[in-house]
């Protein structure tokens, strides 16, 4: 796949599931992501580290859906395992715009992800909602006026 979207010159983006970061080897090998192996072929790699998708008491969490931070800590993970391939390989990172298992869920929910996956390595970030409902991604990051521009 690299081969042709370089040609094209394209870039080539993969998902990754939050586990291939930050899980097993037997989940890796299970579900055949292995960052080190596969990322440095493309030129950026989103993880899916939703809070909400990971189970109670992970990595001492109570409940891991309330805590935005469980992004960065997928971050790090990929960053750690990229680092030995040299690869320039950027990190996108999914972000939880929907409330399971977070009843802190909202507006400062998904600034704080935002924050987080972009001060753990990332750049830029991806919002997913299953049912398409956006409004607390909307009002997390209020619209800014442009600066009027001068005129030539």
């Amino acid at each position: 796949m690299r081969a042709v979207t370089s040609a094209s010159g394209v870039a080539l983006s993969l998902d990754f599931f939050g586990v291939a970061a930050t899980g097993e080897m037997s989940d890796i090998e299970y579900l055949g992501q292995h960052i080190p192996t596969v990322a440095p072929e493309a030129d950026a790699i989103s993880l899916m580290s939703y809070p909400s998708h990971y189970s109670k008491g992970w990595m001492g969490f109570k409940e891991p859906g309330e805590h935005p931070e469980v992004i960065g800590i997928g971050n790090e993970a990929a960053r750690k395992q990229l680092a030995p391939t040299g690869a320039s390989t950027i990190l996108r990172t999914w972000l939880q715009a929907f409330p399971l298992r977070a009843s802190n869920y909202g507006p400062a929910y998904v600034a704080a992800q935002a924050k987080i996956a972009e001060s753990s390595g990332g750049v830029g970030w991806l919002m997913w909602s299953p049912s398409c409902e956006y409004s607390a991604v909307w009002n997390g990051f209020p619209l800014q006026k442009k600066a009027p521009s001068r005129a030539q």
